[in-house]
């Protein structure tokens, strides 16, 4: 009889983690987002730059989840968002993904 119980415990267990694993979605790799079904890397992805669904221009590319345009100004600092605004490189301090000397 309490072979019966321990196993509908166990069932009732089993059901439960899966009923919350459910609610919350698919887990993805760390640094990916859940998206139309699929982990998609929102940092680099042009079709789901820093979010789901956000689609950069043609032209663009999506650097450390931000939409740029022209030529590449990547100073390879993965602290700085690096733009090109008139053929012009900026270096911004990216404090989303780093600290910046908070």
């Amino acid at each position: 009889m309490k072979l019966k119980w321990y196993i509908v415990l166990c069932l009732l267990v089993l059901l439960t983690v899966s009923a919350v694993t459910l609610s919350l979605g698919v887990p993805c790799p760390l640094g990916q987002r859940f998206c139309d079904g699929t982990c998609v890397d929102t940092i680099n992805d042009t079709n789901n730059c820093g979010g789901c669904g956000v689609i950069c221009h043609p032209g663009e590319e999506c650097r450390r989840g931000y939409c740029i345009a022209g030529q590449s100004c990547d100073d390879g600092d993965p602290c700085t968002i690096d733009t090109n605004v008139n053929n012009r490189c900026m270096h911004t301090p990216d404090c989303h993904h780093c600290d910046c000397g908070r």
